[in-house]
């Protein structure tokens, strides 16, 4: 299919959306949410916003009433912030937590919304309220993060066997919950882009451009300047084409001392430079004036065998010829891209790679393929395929008993906490001073845990 052919999936998805029965979407997202660029989290919701209002559930703050905002990048989705929990389940916070979604729903009107999880801290929320669908959206292989915490790993696998449908955006993601659901609620939908933003026929960025007077070409990396990049690798790409320049664009997240190198590199190589965050409209004019894109990511597991990063399609988008470093889940995609096994492949690839009608046209057919309204529509049919309510309950009623003595069941466990707790501690912490919450939720953990 050619790029401009690109159909329209909203007819569809709407249609797919009614058959849900649902009235609203609650999304438990990580804190950070607004320093984040327009990544898998924002698409989604944006997606969702467009047929059923979106509650984007933010764990950031101490107060246990209602705290809610708009998100005007996203017209028909609001921000909930609730008190962070976490720990063992059930987490200490958990009981304030549920109270303070469930009184957003009542005010709302909601009663049967789309929970879909990132954060699987909301582990006890996710268990207990109604909903339509229960998904969770896997992004990260937390199981191959060093020194992650058991608890959440834990965690993790709860969520897992509780949702309805778990997404993981790669098969690395995939992989370690397969023992612990069915085939038919784990679904390996990869990472996307958004074509019609980024496809777009913009005119090339004239700041960028104008640099191509001092430099043959231009290769750009667009994205977070943090411990993924290889900095060794782009010292030997600076080295290796003096008259290519190298242009980093994005907020930095580095520790002091890798501050301090990423700033001796710029000094010692003139065509290795930084650019601070720039708002992600500006992006695809910038990726028209580059010859290139770049994605030196250093080699660990964690990024080689589950890293997707959305910004591969987003400059393909935009016809950009693209070299990465070894990641499984983009192989599929080489050809056109170039996904390199190694640094020296890396540096090979780089050489006399230029923009072509020819190549930049199987780039974009390649975006066009992966747009988000694909992915979302993919996951919303199989969504639609799942038993309804009353077959899921049959289906319970038929597994094995839960437990009632001693090792009670996860649900049982918050039904207790959401039963005997929250109510009473949730009017006491509500009745006091700021200054004295922070002393109450300390004690609050130490008698329960």
């Amino acid at each position: 299919m050619a790029p401009d052919d690109l159909p329209d999936d909203i007819e569809t998805a709407a249609t797919a959306t009614s058959q849900l029965d649902a009235d609203s979407v609650y999304m438990f997202l990580h804190p950070g949410w607004k320093r984040e660029q327009r990544a898998n989290r924002w698409h989604f919701a944006a997606r969702w916003a467009r047929y059923l209002p979106v509650v984007l559930v933010i764990p950031d703050t101490v107060r246990t009433g209602q705290v809610e905002e708009p998100e005007p990048r996203i017209e028909g989705a609001r921000i909930l912030r609730v008190v962070p929990n976490g720990g063992g389940l059930p987490g200490p916070l958990a009981g304030i937590q549920l109270r303070q979604v469930e009184a957003d729903m009542k005010r709302s009107g909601y009663r049967q919304p789309i929970l879909w999880l990132y954060n699987a801290n909301f582990a006890e929320v996710f268990a207990l309220l109604p909903a339509a669908k229960r998904i969770h959206h896997v992004t990260e292989n937390y199981f191959d993060f060093p020194e992650m915490s058991p608890d959440y790993l834990r965690r993790t696998e709860e969520v897992t066997r509780i949702a309805d449908l778990n997404v993981a955006v790669s098969a690395g993601c995939a992989d370690p919950l397969r023992p612990l659901t069915e085939d038919k609620r784990l679904l390996v939908v990869t990472n996307g882009c958004d074509y019609k933003f980024y496809g777009a026929n913009v005119q090339a960025n004239r700041e960028v451009s104008a640099l191509h007077a001092q430099f043959e070409r231009i290769a750009v990396f667009a994205g977070n300047i943090n411990n993924r990049l290889d900095f060794a690798l782009l010292n030997q790409v600076a080295q290796t084409y003096p008259t290519t320049l190298v242009l980093l664009i994005g907020p930095v997240d580095l520790n002091a001392s890798a501050v301090l190198q990423l700033q001796s590199s710029m000094r010692r190589f003139q065509n290795l430079r930084l650019k601070h965050e720039v708002p992600a409209e500006r992006l695809p004019a910038i990726y028209r004036a580059a010859d290139m894109g770049l994605i030196p990511y250093v080699g660990d597991r964690l990024i080689a065998e589950n890293g997707f990063p959305l910004k591969a399609l987003e400059m393909a988008a935009t016809g950009l010829p693209v070299v990465t470093s070894f990641m499984r889940p983009l192989l599929p995609l080489s050809p056109p891209l170039q996904v390199a096994s190694s640094s020296g492949e890396f540096i090979a690839a780089m050489a006399g790679l230029r923009r072509s009608d020819g190549l930049s046209l199987q780039l974009r057919t390649v975006a066009s393929a992966n747009d988000y309204d694909r992915k979302f529509s993919e996951i919303l049919s199989a969504l639609c395929a799942l038993p309804r309510k009353n077959q899921m309950i049959a289906e319970a009623a038929n597994s094995k008993p839960l437990s009632t003595k001693g090792n009670a069941s996860l649900k049982e466990r918050l039904l207790i906490v959401k039963m005997r707790l929250a109510p009473s501690i949730s009017r006491i912490v509500d009745r006091l001073p700021p200054s004295l919450r922070k002393s109450v939720i300390r004690v609050k953990r130490l008698i329960i845990g």
